[in-house]
């Protein structure tokens, strides 16, 4: 739980099935993470069912995931949120070992770079050397795999409607600083992922990192400039009425 969870609006104690909001010191959230955790597992043995089927020889294999579960951080459960536990996805990639020798990567490089699941299309072309198309909002990650750095700063992730709270969200990140915004609570959180990767600090009014928080506020209107919904006029966010539109004007 955060410093800054004030409040739980609408908590529940885990039922109905569909809340988003829960109470977490209950014995439901303990079921409920266990039913999870069981759930992960199960994937778990039919992917190792999969594997011990295809060939390895000539198999790229890369693994992840459309979302994660909050699992009743800060008072949250399922998806939509900016925070860790919903953004922060697994990616990995398997080359069988010639294919890794030829493309000049080693086995068992980490890479510190965000990436998104816009990338794994323009990857995927790459490793099978097949010409990757202009105008594809993702990047090949190749050359993260080389160990080289992608030419991007950060990512910058949306949603539409945020349930009980009335609002969409909008966030950028690079993986150790992320700017989050609420449109319609005229709302913003800016953590430190490196010192404080559970997010449990919000730096958003520390006047110590008002220039870095300026920084990320002004690389979200860059990328939300010109944009339908009115986020921006292009030298300030904006406060909405409500959640965002999920479908655009004519």
């Amino acid at each position: 739980m955060g410093d800054w969870v004030c409040t739980l609006p609408n908590s529940q104690q885990g039922e109905p099935v569909d809340a988003w909001r829960v109470a977490p010191d209950t014995g439901q959230l303990r079921e409920y993470r266990a039913g999870y955790y069981g759930s992960i597992e199960h994937i778990d043995h039919q992917l190792g069912r999969v594997l011990r089927a295809v060939p390895q020889d000539n198999t790229v294999i890369l693994f992840c995931s459309d979302h994660g579960e909050m699992l009743g951080d800060h008072g949250w459960i399922r998806k939509r949120s900016a925070y860790e536990g919903s953004a922060r996805i697994p990616l990995f990639i398997c080359l069988p070992a010639t294919l890794a020798k030829r493309m000049g990567v080693r086995p068992g490089t980490v890479c510190g770079d965000v990436a998104e699941l816009m990338d794994i299309l323009p990857t995927l072309m790459d490793l099978a050397g097949l010409p990757v198309p202009d105008g594809l909002d993702g990047l090949s990650l190749l050359p993260a795999m080389r160990g080289q750095k992608l030419p991007r700063d950060y990512i910058h992730g949306e949603c539409a409607r945020m349930e009980t709270i009335g609002s969409g969200m909008q966030f950028v990140t690079d993986g150790k600083r992320k700017f989050i915004w609420y449109p319609a609570l005229a709302l913003e959180q800016f953590f430190d992922l490196e010192a404080d990767p559970q997010e449990l600090h919000d730096l958003s009014g520390d006047p110590t990192r008002a220039c870095e928080t300026t920084l990320w506020r002004t690389r979200l209107i860059a990328e939300l400039a010109g944009r339908p919904e009115g986020f921006t006029d292009g030298r300030a966010l904006l406060t909405l009425d409500g959640p965002t539109s999920i479908c655009f004007p004519r």
